[in-house]
């Protein structure tokens, strides 16, 4: 094979390579991904090259820059394609034949050393920001009194674990709940949105992040102290991103105008008996829909229209210990709720269409489950985190889990999607970390090395015991292939490519798009994909002439052709041309000049 052929055949067995490129230049390998029609391009170097060749025991062009060969007759065959190794997946191929892992496999992006609630900037908002607000009735290690308000900027170019600090406001609040909504509140638009937060004395807070980032003193929009006891839940509507729905003690609920902050609503009369709001949620399709739920495991549907609640669903087990409420992302009937009581760690699926039971249980849980999230990019993706000290992510729709992060001993009591990057998610554990994560899956050894770094940079090059002697490499234990996280064992909706297009001979292109289904009735609805084709025209002129010429030779019209064009000639050039070109033109050129040849002699041809 050529050096220069193009390097698109990779690897979909350990004895097919692609084609080498130049000696003195890496060349590029395609690898197939799992469950999906995706693709991975890893960039090899000559060392990870040999490095591979001597982990499979192919011998298959030896030297680079070589015509590849076949293996040897008798010789074991090559490892098999991540594809056919079941729940194994291509991060761990990639890093068994490469021994580094691709730059997405590093699970844990970026972590923050506070214990404090947090919000994701809105989805339209780019760079991506993280706000941390101190929590409520808990304390870190400094046993420090003093609450703030912190916005951090994620930068996956750096490779550092830390995230940077763009803004501080030291507040005089703990929070228990802290969201971050996209409506506009000032002029300056430039970071649009407000903070809103839940404090623990019935105080709702509304902060301009863009003034925080600003380092502004005066940074509140507006502040009321409606609730009775601690604010526990907040939800801004998606619809009307200028309603929050905010619930307390006492079954107390309001609806918060941030336009007309200084008078909330209520979706109704409270439920009896008075009971505490734990957590609160707006339909994600049908906008005046909302849903609150209640220690003792009841669930209530307002009606907003009505100003009353329209249905109550609750377990009647009476052991249900409602820690977590969520709409799904694209039926309007389903919901969850989560469990927090140790004696029944479930999280139950329902459907107010069928409200007498539960649709589903998950049981994945060893202990009580202390919140939820559920993917907007991907309804098949439900997160939760429990005493067990497990985050799991599991598809509600069969109960299966289909990736577990890799956390430590300590509980986690809010973890959330991030609504711009689908493939990341945020963690606050008890231990006083906020830790991101990518669903893409990875290894824990890169982790591992940068922690050792970091320690072995604190105390420099010589040994801090006054020997002075220099401190030995570093070496890390040899870990054991158990530590290996493996991804998702569906690709995520996200990845899958949405629209497509391919050109085709004569002008027609070939495209495809896979539209989003209705929310509606999305189980019992059969959907067709479609494949498109089209004639594309860019010069229509020249194709006009082109049909006029086909007509004529069809017809044979050829003199009344050129004819035409000899009237619509331009300059003497063009006139002569086609007049030359006319049908036994050249008899008459003859006739002109008989001196020249005899007519006889000469043969004409029609055109």
């Amino acid at each position: 094979m050529s050096h220069h052929s193009s390097p698109l055949k990779m690897m979909a067995t350990a004895d097919r390579i692609c084609n080498p490129g130049n000696s003195g230049e890496p060349f590029k390998r395609l690898t197939h991904m799992p469950h999906s029609l995706e693709y991975c391009i890893l960039s090899l170097s000559r060392a990870e090259e040999a490095a591979w060749r001597r982990r499979s025991g192919c011998h298959v062009g030896a030297e680079r820059g070589g015509a590849p060969g076949l293996r040897k007759e008798g010789e074991p065959p090559p490892p098999p394609p991540p594809a056919e190794q079941g729940a194994d997946s291509s991060f761990v191929f990639l890093e068994r034949v490469t021994g580094r892992s691709p730059p997405s496999s590093r699970m844990k992006l970026k972590e923050i050393d506070r214990t404090a609630m947090q919000a994701w900037s809105p989805s339209h908002h780019h760079p991506i920001y993280l706000a941390t607000g101190t929590s409520a009735q808990q304390l870190d290690a400094t046993f420090s009194t003093s609450a703030s308000l912190e916005i951090f900027e994620l930068d996956l170019t750096d490779p550092s674990l830390d995230m940077k600090s763009c803004a501080t406001f030291s507040s005089t609040h703990r929070y228990h709940k802290l969201i971050w909504g996209p409506h506009k509140t000032g002029s300056d638009e430039s970071l649009s949105g407000v903070l809103i937060a839940g404090g623990e004395n019935g105080n709702i807070i509304l902060y301009d992040p863009a003034k925080i980032l600003a380092g502004e003193s005066e940074v509140v929009i507006a502040q009321k102290d409606k609730h009775t006891g601690p604010v526990r839940a907040l939800d801004v509507n998606l619809f009307q991103t200028n309603l929050v729905a905010s619930g307390a003690n006492e079954s107390e609920i309001y609806i918060w105008d941030l336009n007309n902050f200084a008078t909330p609503m209520t979706p109704g009369a409270k439920t009896q008996p008075p009971e505490d709001i734990s957590c609160i949620a707006w339909n994600r399709q049908v906008q005046h829909i909302l849903a609150s739920a209640s220690p003792s495991g009841r669930a209530t549907v307002w009606d907003l229209r009505k100003n009353e609640p329209i249905i109550k669903v609750s377990d009647h087990s009476n052991r249900m210990h409602c820690s977590g409420l969520a709409w799904h992302p694209d039926v309007a009937t389903q919901m969850v709720l989560a469990s927090e009581d140790d004696r029944l760690p479930v999280i139950q699926v329902w459907d107010l269409r069928f409200a007498s039971s539960p649709l589903r249980v998950l049981e994945s849980h060893a202990r009580g489950i202390l919140t939820i999230a559920w993917s907007m990019a991907d309804p098949e993706l439900l997160l939760s985190c429990g005493k067990d000290a497990r985050i799991l992510c599991s598809n509600p729709n069969t109960g299966e889990v289909l990736y577990e992060l890799p956390t430590t001993t300590q509980w986690c009591f809010d973890v959330q999607w991030c609504p711009r990057n689908p493939a990341l998610l945020s963690a606050a554990s008890f231990d006083g970390r906020i830790s991101i994560y990518s669903i893409m899956g990875g290894s824990p050894d890169s982790l591992r090395q940068k922690q050792a770094d970091k320690l072995s940079s604190s105390f420099g090059n010589l040994d801090p015991f006054g020997t002075g002697q220099p401190l030995p490499p570093l070496q890390l234990p040899q870990q054991t292939p158990q530590s290996t996280i493996l991804p998702l064992k569906k690709p995520p909706k996200w990845i899958r490519r949405p629209v497509g297009a391919s050109f085709s001979f004569g002008g027609k292109l070939v495209t495809f798009e896979n539209s989003k289904p209705q929310p509606q009735g999305a189980e019992q609805q059969q959907y067709h994909y479609l494949v498109y084709v089209s004639q594309v025209v860019t010069e229509k002129e020249f194709l006009s002439r082109s049909d006029q010429l086909q007509e004529a030779v069809q017809a044979e019209a050829f003199i009344n052709y050129c004819q035409k064009k000899v009237d619509a000639a331009r300059n003497d050039f063009e006139r002569n041309v086609w007049s030359f070109l006319k049908p036994n033109a050249s008899a008459r050129v003859l006739q002109k000049r008989p001196f020249l040849f005899q007519l006889q002699d000469v043969t004409i041809y029609p055109m």
